[in-house]
């Protein structure tokens, strides 16, 4: 891959924000492949994704920190591993601190993307109480569509209603009697 090249002419030491942006960029390219076994490339995914966080850090690049957790919480929920629900666990971990800097006021569409990847994660959540899970997930998709109008993100607005009508379902399936 062109960013693996790229990582051997901007290393850590010389150019450390470049570095990880390219880090960043190969965990994308890595998440999204599709040839090759998906999960191995996840996995290269997340560990890119973990580098990036070590220059990457809250204080030093909020925003490029906040993208990259979002993104590492992606690749942990698509990850088919032997324990699905510890990988969902540590999506909705990594979702969760992007939400610290992706807030509704500064980064309202990053902020409802996270609050609908969120959402996914807790309805496929199974371990646990099954419907406070699905009750969360329905919480961050209901956030997610304060952003997501029809008329300002129709795809968005589209995919988040979808979702949340899912979970809405799982729910009532559960619980027919006390799922409103």
């Amino acid at each position: 891959m062109a960013h693996e090249l790229a990582l051997q002419l901007r290393t850590r030491e010389a150019y450390p924000s470049g570095w990880a942006a390219t880090q960043n960029n190969l965990g994308n390219a890595l998440s999204r492949l599709l040839t090759g076994d998906r999960n191995e490339n996840l996995r290269r995914a997340i560990a890119a994704y973990e580098a990036a966080l070590q220059v990457y850090t809250p204080e030093a690049f909020p925003a490029d920190w906040a993208s990259t957790q979002h993104n590492l919480g992606i690749a942990y929920r698509y990850l088919e591993a032997r324990d699905v629900d510890e990988n969902l666990r540590r999506a909705i971990s990594a979702y969760k601190l992007a939400l610290e800097v992706r807030t509704r006021e500064a980064y309202p569409a990053d902020w409802a993307n996270t609050q609908n990847s969120l959402g996914a994660a807790y309805t496929n959540l199974v371990t646990g109480n099954r419907a406070e899970n699905l009750r969360r997930a329905i919480e961050a998709y209901e956030l997610a569509l304060e952003v997501y109008t029809r008329d300002t993100y129709p795809r968005e607005w589209q995919r988040a209603t979808e979702n949340l009508e899912v979970a809405h379902e799982k729910l009532l399936a559960l619980d027919p009697m006390g799922a409103g």
